[in-house]
């Protein structure tokens, strides 16, 4: 769907019933809300993580580099122990907590649309049993959803 059709169905829905319409799109700011906080809390999981990945990287490449010292002092276990409790430990945290985060991402999208859905249904019962058409009310219901689903451009 183009922005010219994206504007024609707002407007066309707005004409049919603005009501429905402008309930609907309210959902708009509360979708940005909420994807806009997810998004934050997943972006500085994935700051974190990415900036102990490069500081594990380096220490892990060292010590390879330095394999003959490492062997010869005998401190491999000591190395690993202590990668293990600085490095690795805290890099399967942040992984978890960015899965976490991109999980929360997809659930959000799919809580969003399925309350667009509820709502399009029970404000539009309401607006029909209050004396409007049925056909403006699906107008308005499938505006909504093919100017939601289809993207822009």
């Amino acid at each position: 769907m183009s922005d010219v059709e994206h504007s024609q169905a707002f407007v066309s829905s707005l004409c049919q019933s603005a009501k429905l319409a402008g309930i609907l799109f309210s959902l708009i700011p509360f979708t940005f809300i909420i994807l806009g906080i997810i998004g934050w809390w997943s972006q500085k999981k994935t700051a974190a993580s990415d900036s102990l990945e490069a500081t594990t990287s380096t220490s892990v490449e060292q010590v390879i580099s330095a394999a003959r010292i490492v062997q010869s002092f005998g401190i491999g276990d000591r190395l690993m122990a202590k990668l293990e409790l600085e490095s690795f430990r805290p890099l399967r945290r942040l992984g978890i907590a960015r899965a976490v985060g991109k999980s929360l991402e997809q659930t959000a999208t799919f809580f969003v649309i399925f309350v667009a859905y509820s709502l399009a249904f029970y404000a539009g019962s309401i607006v029909v049993a209050e004396g409007t058409e049925i056909g403006h009310v699906l107008t308005v219901s499938e505006s909504r959803q093919q100017s939601s689903v289809e993207p822009c451009g």
